[in-house]
């Protein structure tokens, strides 16, 4: 019984007239309008300026990053080399397996 006067309340002032469809209408229609802008705005988002400089600092770190790990590995062959020196041959063969070949140099 409670439920069925709170959805009479509701319908009160939600009558059928030609006004509140009028304005149903214009509210699809700016809906609608307003999908299409949000849209529009999505496919320039690669060219905001904040989301730029956002990119551009991972890269720095990303860049950083690379060249520490690049140091790491250089650092581990050199104690390798120092420690195992017997197995040179087995290390530069290692070396080669996983990609560390001679041309292998930090990030300009």
């Amino acid at each position: 019984m409670e439920l069925l006067e709170q959805r009479d309340d509701l319908k009160r002032g939600r009558e059928d007239t030609d006004e509140r469809e009028d304005a149903l209408e214009e509210l699809k229609a700016v809906e609608l309008r307003h999908k299409k802008l949000k849209e529009e705005l999505a496919a320039y988002a690669d060219s905001d300026p904040s989301a730029l400089e956002a990119m551009k600092d991972a890269t720095e770190v990303a860049h950083s990053a690379a060249n520490r790990w690049t140091d790491n590995i250089f650092t581990l062959q050199q104690w390798c080399s120092t420690t195992f020196p017997q197995a040179k041959e087995q290390l530069e063969h290692m070396y080669k397996e996983v990609g560390i070949t001679e041309d292998f140099e930090y990030l300009q």
